[in-house]
């Protein structure tokens, strides 16, 4: 089975279970595989809900004849005590179901449309915010990402007003 998780601000796999548990995981973080409907944790996804060994049971003295019966726990057990609760059924995307937000748009397409045809110092101020969408989104700060699509977003409308009011003064200075 390939499994994917999202890790250090990165999605990270495919890899199999021996892989994973080699790595620096807790029950919080974001996995998926195939099989399962949407990201999920990796301590309430069934297939890596055993990865995470129980608490350890607080025994009484040494000479106890219980502690014998505590020691004697099948997998089955562990994997029953991080059995998910059932999730309603939601039309977020698969990012938003494992608490991971999606990335804000970053209109790096239309900036550079904008730097070319209407007007080209704002569109390049456009296309620097543009850019620094997808890093700071993988560098796991979505207010960064956001606030610099957001910006993106202003400054290529003021290039396309700018540049839609500057074409009939260039049409009558004949430059067009």
């Amino acid at each position: 089975m390939k499994i994917w998780i999202f890790l250090d601000g990165r999605q990270q796999g495919p890899m199999d279970i021996d892989q994973l548990a080699q790595l620096p995981v807790t029950p919080t973080t974001p996995v998926w595989y195939e099989g399962l409907p949407d990201w999920s944790t990796l301590g309430a996804a069934p297939a890596t809900a055993g990865l995470f060994a129980p608490p350890p049971v607080p025994q009484g003295n040494a000479g106890d004849n219980n502690a014998e019966a505590s020691d004697s726990a099948t997998p089955q057990s562990v994997a029953t005590a991080y059995t998910p609760a059932p999730q309603a059924a939601t039309a977020q995307s698969p990012r938003q179901a494992g608490g991971i937000p999606a990335c804000p748009p970053n209109y790096l397409v239309w900036a550079i449309l904008s730097t070319i045809c209407c007007c080209t110092p704002l569109g390049i101020v456009a296309i620097v915010y543009s850019s620094q969408v997808m890093s700071r989104y993988n560098r796991g700060d979505y207010a960064g990402a956001l606030m610099a699509s957001q910006r993106a977003q202003l400054w290529l409308i003021l290039a396309f007003v700018l540049g839609l009011i500057a074409v009939p003064f260039m049409f009558l200075m004949g430059l067009f």
